[in-house]
């Protein structure tokens, strides 16, 4: 009885906390930088990432978008990746202020 308990709480376990998910569990980091420019209108930042250059980041989906200035650190998980450009663009799925 106590084995089959056991199992039952182990299974349970595997299937819930994958959804609990925060920025820092979200995965690997897309972008990491400063932000050097905000561009209120189109809800976008510019993050200058030392490794991959700077990218417009789209805040659209993030809810409190508006905390986001310069010179934040910041780093940020992206949707679909990062598209080619100069500067390069990307979707924030997630966001997270470094300091």
């Amino acid at each position: 009885m106590f084995n089959l308990k056991c199992i039952v709480v182990f299974l349970s376990a595997m299937f819930i906390l994958p959804g609990c998910k925060d920025g820092s569990n979200y995965g690997s980091i897309d972008s990491h930088g400063i932000i050097i420019d905000v561009d209120k209108a189109n809800k976008e930042i510019l993050v200058d990432d030392k490794e991959n250059g700077p990218i417009w980041v789209d805040l659209s989906e993030i809810k409190n978008w508006d905390d986001f200035h310069s010179p934040l650190e910041v780093n940020v998980w992206l949707e679909d990746g990062i598209t080619e450009g100069d500067p390069q663009q990307g979707k924030a799925a997630v966001i997270q202020i470094v300091k």
